[in-house]
């Protein structure tokens, strides 16, 4: 089982990969494997037109596709070339939000700036996902709410061992294979009230929880 310490993926090499993917990223992750997962996600986080939103991790702005009537929304991602593309999105969409370049393991808000966060498939993907659990945990306000997907070490052993046996090729591309779901949260302190295996053969973990 891994934990935070053992977390291999290097932030400057993480920042060369989302630089190069940021070209083909909507062919993969706006695709028929994630587009459920992450409409749920959003059903899941069920916010009103009046809540105030951030979307860690935003990547190209995907979520936005589903966020066309909230009057609060800010994108934030570690990488210029997703958000400039996230940017151009909200344009095409008429949507108005806030985007900002930003580390997540030490996101630029106060204490309870928002209402709800979510981050879609992004969890595996950051060098310190404890640290970025907790910062969404910090940034929201008591009583709201955090929605996260994303692919966790499978409970099946024979799939685990896979998962284990490649981690350290997919480390190298940027993310993280065998990333344990129950150590993790349980770490950054956040407790599910809700969770749902979606996406195709139920490969992703879909996750609720409610600041206290």
């Amino acid at each position: 089982m891994s934990s935070e310490k053992d977390i291999s993926i290097d932030p400057q090499r993480l920042k060369r990969a989302y630089k190069v993917q940021a070209s083909f990223y909507d062919k993969i992750f706006n695709s028929r494997v994630f587009v459920e997962g992450r409409k749920r996600a959003i059903e899941l986080l069920a916010p009103s037109n009046e809540d105030s939103i951030i979307d860690v991790g935003a990547g190209t702005g995907l979520n936005l596709l589903y966020f066309r009537n909230y009057k609060s929304i800010v994108e934030t991602d570690f990488s210029y070339e997703m958000l400039s593309k996230a940017y151009k999105r909200a344009q095409i969409l008429g949507i108005n939000a806030e985007f900002i370049i930003a580390d997540a393991c030490a996101l630029p808000f106060e204490n309870g700036s928002f209402d709800c966060a979510i981050a879609s498939y992004v969890i595996s993907a950051v060098p310190k996902p404890i640290q970025v659990l907790k910062e969404m945990k910090r940034v929201v306000k008591k009583g709201g709410r955090i929605v996260i997907i994303n692919h966790f070490r499978s409970e099946n052993n024979v799939i685990a061992f896979f998962e284990d046996l490649v981690e350290g090729v997919c480390s190298y591309l940027g993310w993280k294979s065998n990333l344990p779901f129950e150590e993790t949260i349980h770490k950054a302190g956040l407790i599910p009230i809700y969770t749902e295996k979606v996406n195709f053969l139920n490969g992703w973990t879909l996750a609720l929880f409610i600041v206290d």
